[in-house]
This record gives structure tokens, C-alpha cells and sequence, in this order.
């Protein structure tokens, strides 16, 4: 009977030597998991604020050589919880990116990134964080990798897109009488143009775009475009008043004058343009940006013609009148016979001449009108 107890006590004494065996090689498997949790914490905390993504660390956890099973697993999971932390911020980042990048410069991608489907699922799953994290990282390179030359390109077009409405904002006269009650919104467009350049050349400036630029510069390239398509609209709109004012006070429809007819429809085609920017790949309209842009000094220039040409219009039943009393006089009329400018008056004689050419002889060399007999 004694034999048989201390059979059974050594064989539990084994037992017991077991079991710290067992806990010995737990806490050093727990250790080293710890270790490799927080390297690869850090490790990904690093990458990412390397390729430019302002990235927190959020995981305070004690490291210690000495700690028990309890508290070891308890700070291994905040640094895993701190994991998939990561891996949520970098989804909030990676999605506006990927919609900008698929809407910009690549509609045949899917809707949804699988890249980031995938490390959502991982999170959902309870998945060790790691592998979301490292699929959302490689996504973004490869992003960068794959467009970061459309995107510097965008860039570089937008750069060289600013100064025609910049100038809109410089001294000059006839800029009111085109744009009227429309001046202030121009002038401020014209201001905050300035502030986008200066922001843009810094961009411009660095050596390689972060992916994560594109979100700040699709921000300015709409917001650019829409600025644009402002102006020309106005633009336009002012031209066909302008135009049509014109047309009505002719006095005769066989009078030409200078009316610049293609400039409205390219200026159709373009604000159609701008208005549906999503039907076109950006670097398609980027690229003709500062074309269009052109428009802006033509139409300007244009409109202060048509100006000059509507007063010149106005004043000409003063012309005509004055012309009448002149050839109470005279038989032959030169501009000088007339109290207008040179130029003007050489086209009031020629008006009045195209009314009465059966009663009247222009000389186009010489600017003169002269009595039939």
C-alpha cells in the first residue's frame, strides 16, 4: 500500500514538472511574439510616413523581459488592436485616393479597390492586422507607381494654366465695362488663382509627388476648372449680349463689321468642355488647359472691339446728322469735315454712304463721300 502511494505521488511530481516546463516555453513563445508585434508595428509606422502618409502610433504597451502570461497577452493585444488601427487610418486614406485615381485618370478600374476589400475583410475576419496592412501598402505603391507620372503631369499643365486668370486681376480699364456686376466674383477668382500658383509651384518644386497628393490636387484641378468655366461663360455670355446689341442698332444690314464669329463657338465648345469634366480622362483637358485659357485675352480683347463698336453705333445718328448739314455746303466730304475721330469718322462717311449709294460716290482710298450729279 505505501509502495503504491509514492508511485502515485512521484508520477504527480512529474506532472508538475510538466506544467512549468510547459509555462516556461509559453512565456518564451509569448515574448517573442510580443517582439515581433512591435517590430512590425514600428516597422509599418516607419514605411508609411516614409512614402508621406501622416501616420500616428496609438500603441503605449509595456515591453518588459519580466512580465507575466497575463499582462504579456494583454499587451500583445493592444499592439495588434493598434495594427488594425493602422490599417483603418490607411483606409481612409486609400479609398478617396483610389476613387480620384479611378475618376481622373483611370474609369476601366473597378468601383471598389479589391486591395482594400481584401484588408477589410482580413479586419473583419480577426485576421493577424499585418497582412491588410501590407496589402494596403502595396496598393499604394503600386498606385504611385502606375500613375505618379499622369500626376505630375496634371501638375505641370495646371502650373502653367494660372496667369491668364491671375492678370484678370491686374490694372485695367476696360476689364469693369466687360464684366459689370460679375467684376468682383473675377477679382476674387483672380486672387485666389495667385494663392493656388504658389501653392502649386511648391508641389511642383519636390523631387517625387506622395500618392497622396492627388487628393489635394484634384481638389485644385476642380476647383481650377470650375473657375475657368466661370470666366469663359461670363465671357461668352457678354459676347453674344454684346453681338446681338450690335446687330440691332445697325442701321443698314449691309454694313460688315468686324464680328469675331469662331470665337463663340470655341468658347461653346469649351465651357461644354469644363462643365463635364468627368467625361474625360483630366490629362485630356489638362493638356488643352491653356488653350483654352486663351480665350480669356481674346475675349477680352474682342469685347473691347465690340465696345468701341457699339458707341460708335450709338453716336451715329449724331454722325449722320452732322454729315447732312456739312453737305448743305459741300458736294464732296472728308473726315476731317466732320468732329469725330479720324477713324471714325471715315466709317460714318462709308455708313452713310452704304444708305444712299445711289445718290452718293465713296472713295475708299481717299475716305471721301461725294454728291451724284
Amino acid at each position: 500500500m505505501i509502495v503504491k502511494l509514492d508511485q502515485k505521488f512521484l508520477e504527480l511530481k512529474k506532472i508538475g514538472g510538466n506544467i512549468n516546463d510547459i509555462e516556461s516555453e509559453l512565456a518564451t513563445i509569448l515574448l517573442e511574439y510580443q517582439t515581433l508585434a512591435n517590430c512590425e508595428f514600428s516597422d509599418w509606422i516607419g514605411k508609411f510616413k516614409e512614402s508621406g502618409l501622416d501616420v500616428k502610433s496609438t500603441v503605449s504597451a509595456d515591453f518588459k523581459a519580466e512580465m507575466s502570461l497575463d499582462e504579456r497577452i494583454e499587451a500583445i493585444k493592444k499592439v495588434l488592436d493598434g495594427g488594425r488601427g493602422l490599417a483603418k487610418d490607411v483606409i481612409k486614406v486609400a479609398e478617396p485616393v483610389y476613387d480620384i485615381i479611378r475618376s481622373l485618370y483611370d474609369p476601366t478600374l473597378p468601383e471598389k479597390s479589391r486591395a482594400i476589400e481584401f484588408a477589410l475583410q482580413k479586419l473583419e475576419q480577426k485576421d493577424s492586422p499585418w497582412i491588410a496592412v501590407e496589402a494596403l501598402f502595396t496598393s499604394l505603391n503600386n498606385w504611385k507607381r502606375q500613375y505618379g507620372a499622369e500626376i505630375q503631369a496634371s501638375l505641370k499643365y495646371l502650373q502653367s494654366s494660372f496667369e491668364p486668370i491671375i492678370s484678370l486681376g491686374g490694372p485695367n480699364e476696360s476689364l469693369p465695362p466687360i464684366f459689370g456686376d460679375k467684376m468682383p466674383k473675377v477679382l476674387e477668382y483672380a486672387k485666389k488663382a495667385e494663392v493656388m500658383k504658389t501653392a502649386t509651384e511648391k508641389a511642383a518644386a519636390m523631387e517625387e509627388l506622395n500618392i497622396i497628393d492627388v487628393i489635394a490636387l484634384k481638389d485644385e484641378i476642380q476647383s481650377f476648372l470650375g473657375m475657368t468655366n466661370d470666366v469663359l461663360s461670363i465671357l461668352n455670355t457678354a459676347l453674344i449680349s454684346e453681338e446681338q446689341a450690335i446687330e440691332r442698332l445697325l442701321p443698314t444690314t449691309d454694313f460688315l463689321w468686324d464680328k469675331n464669329s469662331s470665337l463663340q463657338e470655341s468658347l461653346n465648345k469649351v465651357t461644354e468642355t469644363l462643365a463635364n469634366p468627368s467625361s474625360y480622362k483630366i490629362n485630356q483637358i489638362m493638356e488643352n488647359l491653356p488653350h483654352y485659357l486663351s480665350y480669356v485675352d481674346e475675349s477680352v480683347q474682342t469685347l473691347a472691339i465690340y465696345n468701341e463698336r457699339k458707341e460708335f453705333l450709338l453716336n451715329y445718328p449724331t454722325a449722320e446728322a452732322a454729315i447732312q448739314e456739312q453737305l448743305k455746303k459741300k458736294n464732296k466730304l472728308s473726315p476731317k469735315d466732320l468732329p469725330f475721330q479720324p477713324k471714325f469718322a471715315s466709317e460714318y462717311l462709308r455708313l452713310y454712304y452704304i444708305k444712299r449709294f445711289s445718290e452718293f460716290a465713296f472713295d475708299t482710298q481717299n475716305q471721301e463721300l461725294t454728291k451724284k450729279t
